[in-house]
């Protein structure tokens, strides 16, 4: 069972799992600064609930944020997430968020040729 706010326009795309969280990539959802969130769920006592949603504060408009999500597991409530974009007209880019339980923070933004890395 997921219990959830997400509305229709919610197309999971790229799904990733640790230490009981669940991370689901949706390129095509919609938020503040543009397309694409992360979904985090978690389970407590056997239910999926929707924990929080995550974007990077400098999302670009042209960006497709969240194609593409990998999990490295530090423990059951730390675990660093990247995320691959695709920006329209300037290429793919990956992001890096470091979670503990469902407290995400945007760490960096990696471009193929460092370029404009933070």
């Amino acid at each position: 069972e997921i219990e959830s706010s997400l509305d229709i326009d919610y197309v999971p795309f790229s799904i990733a799992i640790a230490g009981g969280y669940v991370f689901v990539g949706s390129p095509f959802g919609i938020n503040p600064l543009g397309s694409g969130l992360i979904h985090v769920y978690h389970s407590v006592s056997g239910v999926w609930s929707e924990a929080a949603t995550y974007f990077p504060p400098d999302l670009d408009d042209e960006e497709t944020f969240a194609m593409s999500i990998d999990i490295d597991s530090y423990n059951a409530n730390e675990n660093v997430i990247v995320v691959g974009s695709e920006v329209i007209g300037r290429g793919n880019l990956l992001r890096i968020f470091r979670c503990t339980g469902t407290s995400c923070a945007h760490e960096a933004t990696l471009w193929p040729d460092n370029s404009e890395a933070e």
